[in-house]
């Protein structure tokens, strides 16, 4: 066979499985945003969401995003949100028409959405918001007092109020503040110990923070919601982006290195709970008295009743997310139960 020709040969070999290789990661699925019915809707690492019938396995519609990087998607009764560098997109999804978009000098940078009622509230890097869901048009803001400053604003929603935490003023304070969310009129405010806080839970009538950056500075405490009230506080080693999650009212839970440790919130005590067989794994919540965690690619449960531990390795390519009370996962471009394996 002629040298060269064997070359072209070869040369077209390996651009076929380079092609098919980059299209079949293209459509491979990166988020789950929602499991209705028969339908289920996803983001692509092509940039685009999409509607799939999961019966049929046939594309509704698809929707190329604005920005292909999102940092918040949320799924509502009748639409979808995403947001972009700059802007919050809503979607009809019923056609995956573009309903409005929201953009103001801060809405730059959102990193969370909360539904409440017919609001949409927003935290984003300067600020929170709020933003009518028929009409995208903003109902309410609060903002710091100055341009400049970079607020890293944390929410949390409880019934009828709101608490937003981050710094707002020129002090480099993070404050606390609750609103009624009816019509957001300021309820109380403080200033926090603390002036990085990356978690906030509600566990009965206290909010528990955690907060810092680096090990050394790593901190728990809890103010009472009613009164703001300082109760305790706690230094405790954490993951930066360790979840925290609730134990049923009586503790949390949360991860240092390979170590799952539960915080008695009577006693103020700390104990191990499990070690993990691997490190770099992340608490995604309780599910069925189970505590889950993940990587990229695999699952560990810990039972509450038996301490036993079961592994799942090299099961998904995305995920896992808990939705509808279920457990969720993808395998490329198949969308799975937790259940169906365990």
């Amino acid at each position: 066979m002629n040298y060269k020709y064997l070359l072209v040969l070869l040369f077209l070999f390996f651009s076929s499985c380079i092609y098919n290789t980059t299209e079949k990661i293209k459509n491979t699925i990166k988020t789950i945003i929602a499991v209705e019915n028969k339908f289920h809707y996803y983001e692509n690492n092509d940039g685009y969401i999409v509607k799939k019938n999961s019966q049929t396995k046939k594309v509704v519609w698809k929707h190329q995003k604005l920005y292909q990087l999102s940092l918040k998607v949320l799924n509502s009764k009748n639409n979808i949100y995403y947001t972009t560098p700059n802007k919050v997109i809503s979607l009809d999804k019923m056609t995956g028409a573009i309903n409005y978009t929201v953009k103001e000098d801060f809405t730059v940078t959102t990193d969370n959405l909360y539904i409440y009622k017919d609001e949409i509230i927003a935290s984003s890097l300067y600020g929170v918001y709020s933003f009518s869901k028929s009409t995208g048009k903003i109902v309410w803001s609060l903002l710091p007092e100055s341009s400049t400053i970079l607020t890293n604003s944390k929410i949390l929603i409880n019934k009828d109020t709101l608490y937003v935490s981050g710094k707002f003023k020129s002090n480099n304070k993070n404050t606390l503040y609750s609103y009624k969310l009816k019509d957001k009129s300021k309820l109380l405010e403080i200033n926090l110990p603390k002036t990085i806080i990356t978690n906030i839970l509600q566990i009965q009538n206290n909010l528990i923070f955690g907060t810092g950056q680096s090990i050394v500075s790593r901190e728990f405490f809890s103010i009472n919601k009613n009164n703001f009230n300082i109760e305790w506080k706690l230094k405790q080693n954490i993951d930066f982006d360790s979840n925290i999650i609730s134990n049923n009212d009586k503790g949390i839970f949360f991860k240092f290195k390979k170590k799952i440790l539960e915080l008695d919130l009577k006693k103020l005590v700390v104990k191990e709970k499990y070690i993990l067989p691997y490190n770099y794994f992340k608490i995604l919540g309780v599910y069925n008295n189970e505590i889950i965690t993940y990587n990229n690619s695999s699952l560990i449960t810990n039972s509450l009743s038996n301490n036993k531990i079961k592994v799942y390795k090299n099961i998904m390519t995305a995920g896992p997310w808990i939705l509808n009370n279920e457990v969720y996962y993808v395998k490329d471009l198949s969308i799975k139960t937790f259940d169906n394996i365990h």
